[in-house]
């Protein structure tokens, strides 16, 4: 006996047909991506406005001549007093302006430590036992320079707010007993002053503080 098992048909597979240019889906599709790519800028764009301003990229010193090679250029924030009171990338540096307070290698450069170039100043070199001076005494420090009496052990201030030029590394120390130098930016007409001060250097009785 014979059983017919009728004609085994495989369905068709179903095939996607993508969307016509007509159908409304697919211009849905391309409006959310335009959306997308619009609000992505607008939140980009959203950070606040900067500009770019000058720090110093060594340490500067009082009457140092303002050069761009000793400058680098950093973004700030454009808006409040920040970008008011610091020099930026965009203005011309002033010509001929040297420094009229010491700024730090990384500070933003302000643009009140900026002036003319300051006649009348004298480099003095001095010295005073390494225990009168203190560690942070360095190049663009500001310091007072003061006498001690040997008869009474009692200080007179000498020379006030003078700023430090140059500090010797350790192993240049010279003189008596580890003396160490520094040199200071003093106003010409101190003439006197200075001799004083010279005079109790030789005597080993300069004493120097620091000013923060």
């Amino acid at each position: 006996m014979s059983v017919d098992l009728g004609t085994s048909q495989v369905p068709r597979a179903a095939r996607v047909r993508p969307p016509g240019w007509r159908d409304p889906r697919l211009w849905i599709g391309v409006a959310l991506v335009a959306a997308s790519v619009v609000l992505g800028a607008r939140l980009l764009g959203a950070d606040p406005q900067t500009v770019e301003a000058w720090v110093a990229d060594r340490d500067l010193v009082v009457g140092d001549r303002l050069d761009v090679d000793d400058l680098r250029a950093v973004r700030i924030d454009a808006g409040g007093a920040l970008a008011d009171g610091y020099l930026l990338r965009r203005d011309d540096l002033p010509p001929d302006s040297v420094l009229t307070r010491p700024v730090a290698r990384g500070e933003l450069l302000p643009r009140a430590a900026l002036g003319a170039e300051e006649a009348g100043l004298v480099e003095v070199a001095l010295w005073a036992p390494a225990v009168a001076i203190p560690p942070g005494v360095r190049a663009g420090a500001v310091v007072d320079v003061w006498l001690v009496r040997p008869e009474d052990g009692r200080a007179r201030l000498a020379l006030d707010d003078v700023t430090v030029v140059a500090v010797p590394a350790a192993e240049a120390d010279y003189g008596p007993g580890g003396d160490r130098q520094v040199v200071v930016a003093v106003p010409a007409d101190a003439a006197e002053t200075v001799g004083d001060v010279l005079a109790a250097a030789h005597a080993g009785t300069v004493s120097i503080t620091r000013r923060r």
